[in-house]
């Protein structure tokens, strides 16, 4: 037997259901698209089941969400080197000379995004960290010495950390 509720206190009610009605149709913050655009790819990402899949298209979302031009996804292997693991646009026997070694060192011993930009071009690098780790990081290339602003790198980032959390996941289950 259920006792007679109590009248609820209007403070303690977060929303009601006419209250979520409105809240749809109001219109997003500036910004908002990126949210919904990373929260895509986020279960886009979350869905793959196999690591190269999963490497493959964390390269590929960052390269289309930050309109990079070319990049690459390095691991780190048992012998603590620094490997490629999937590239685009980026032949490592070719272009290795281009890449900027002190910005991935740099990303990955202060364990954030960075940028480096000169010469016409511009250079991100985000490290996978997790579990207490330097797992790897993710590296983009573009022209314009402008490219990849402030949000660009906390989008690389927020990647970065999503993508070494699900990788580490798959290494679990296994």
């Amino acid at each position: 037997v259920f006792a007679a509720e109590e009248p609820v206190d209007p403070a303690t009610i977060l929303f009601t259901p006419e209250q979520e009605e409105l809240a749809e149709l109001s219109n997003p913050a500036e910004g908002t698209a990126t949210g919904h655009e990373l929260g895509r790819i986020f279960r886009e990402l979350q869905a793959l089941d196999e690591e190269a899949l999963l490497e493959e298209a964390l390269l590929d979302a960052a390269i289309d969400l930050l309109r990079a031009e070319r990049g690459f996804l390095a691991l780190v292997n048992d012998k603590n080197d620094l490997v490629y693991v999937v590239t685009r646009h980026f032949d490592p026997r070719e272009h290795q000379h281009e890449v900027r070694q002190e910005l991935v060192q740099q990303a990955m011993a202060e364990g954030r995004a960075m940028r480096h930009r000169r010469g016409g071009r511009a250079q991100a690098c985000a490290p996978l960290t997790g579990g207490g780790r330097v797992r790897g990081c993710l590296y983009l290339d573009a022209g314009g010495p402008e490219r990849f602003a402030d949000g660009d790198l906390n989008t690389l980032e927020l990647l970065a950390l999503y993508g070494a959390a699900l990788l580490d996941n798959l290494g679990n289950r296994r």
